[in-house]
């Protein structure tokens, strides 16, 4: 089992803009899903929300403090809470954990990641919600690089 922050990343460190990617990217959306299938998503309520559903074919586990439920995903009052639960799912199935967003998420998720497996979009883009600046830490090396025509895929592994 892995623990992996998969994202869409632009030039200038943007990952959306209000609850919106701030780009469309067919060629990137089709490659999170080869990438996610089968197995766990992780995500902040914003990002389940601006999805709109849960993602199929995958377990969905959404973190939020406000008391909702979701009929179609687990619920958890925490990142840790509903990383444990991902953890103990991953495990009882065989299969990986991805971290999908938002901001808040991805900050909280960085010291528990494993990889990062991030499409490094090819343009700048405006936006209010920014990746961690994760490559001033000097604890991830890169570990394979793809290129797209909208962005190049890079696997990052924790040193």
């Amino acid at each position: 089992m892995k623990i992996i922050i998969i994202a869409a990343v632009s030039k200038n460190n943007v990952i959306g803009k209000g609850s919106k990617i701030p780009w469309h990217s067919k060629e990137d959306f089709s490659h999170f899903k080869e990438k996610t299938l089968n197995n766990v998503v992780l995500m902040g309520r914003k990002t389940y929300e601006s999805i709109g559903k849960a993602l199929p074919r995958r377990k969905n586990i959404v973190i939020t403090g406000e008391k909702k439920s979701f009929s179609d995903a687990e619920r958890y009052d925490s990142y840790k809470e509903g990383l444990t639960g991902a953890k103990e799912y991953a495990k009882k199935n065989n299969c990986d954990i991805f971290i999908i967003g938002g901001g808040s998420i991805y900050n909280q998720a960085m010291e528990d990641a494993d990889f990062l497996y991030i499409s490094h979009m090819k343009s700048d883009f405006e936006g209010d919600v920014f990746f961690p600046d994760f490559e001033k830490t000097k604890e991830w090396t890169i570990k394979s690089k793809e290129e797209f025509n909208d962005f190049t895929f890079i696997v990052w592994e924790r040193r």
